[in-house]
């Protein structure tokens, strides 16, 4: 399948990086992969179907590994920048 990367700002809060996350699913498809290249947040979207308000991402902190969520599926986790630093993030959407 089609992917679409997409860059933003690592000085972006959590909530603000969730946003995006969220906004950016409803123009081009479900993310898949989120990262870091020099001062920027990379995330990967696949293009597709879009998940509908009740299951939209979750971001969460994690330090060694992303925790189980009840009633959540971990989508995807990897190391980005959050409000400037290095942060371990993993993206949850509620289970169907």
């Amino acid at each position: 399948m089609a992917t679409a990367n997409f860059s933003t700002a690592g000085t972006l809060s959590l909530a603000d990086l969730q946003q995006v996350v969220q906004d950016k699913e409803q123009d081009i498809g479900p993310i898949t992969t989120i990262s870091f290249l020099d001062a920027n947040t990379m995330l990967t979207f696949q293009f597709g179907s879009s998940p509908d308000a009740m299951h939209l991402i979750s971001l969460r902190l994690y330090a060694d590994h992303p925790a189980q969520q009840s009633g959540m599926t971990l989508v995807c986790a990897g190391t980005c920048l959050v409000g400037g630093a290095q942060q371990k993030v993993a993206a949850y959407r509620r289970t169907p």
